[in-house]
């Protein structure tokens, strides 16, 4: 039978282990193919906080506060959802990709629900308040995704941000 003190230590270690991806969030930096990525959070309306990870195409430089660059969002619930995306095959380098896992998700705070109001809300704040007020971007922002992801995408679309 488990003590106390086992189960305390059991809940610690699960804790440790699943909480693992929220320590590499950290400023933009090169991964070890010489691409720009950045892991971090979007504060949402309600203090959720939401991971994302950010791809930046070739071409991108940190320190340039000149050049902007439009984002291609994509929110899911599958693991992936930490890493960033590049989509050269599919945009070129014209595009900073952002990869959100939804809330409940990942490394994302609060509790989960598939499809929910809430989920679509935050897509929306993603949007609005974190990815068109990052110093790169240039206010416009495309969504992609197929099954979960698309159905997500969509779902936020018929908020109809204004980028």
């Amino acid at each position: 039978m488990l003590r106390p003190n086992d189960i305390k230590n059991v809940i610690v270690f699960l804790l440790v282990l699943f909480a693992a991806p929220v320590w590499c969030f950290a400023d933009i930096k090169l991964d070890k193919d010489g691409n720009y990525v950045e892991f971090t959070y979007a504060t949402m309306s309600d203090g959720v906080k939401i991971a994302v990870a950010v791809g930046y195409p070739k071409g991108f430089d940190p320190q340039d506060q000149i050049q902007k660059w439009p984002a291609i969002l994509e929110m899911s619930g599958y693991p992936q959802a930490s890493r960033p995306v590049y989509r050269s095959d599919r945009y070129g380098e014209r595009y900073i990709t952002v990869s959100a896992s939804l809330r409940g998700t990942g490394a994302s705070g609060g509790a989960f629900a598939a499809f929910s109001e809430r989920n679509i809300k935050d897509g929306y704040e993603i949007i609005e308040n974190w990815i068109v007020k990052q110093p790169w971007s240039n206010g416009k922002v495309g969504i992609h995704g197929h099954s979960w992801s698309g159905i997500t995408g969509f779902l936020t679309i018929r908020l109809l941000p204004a980028t």
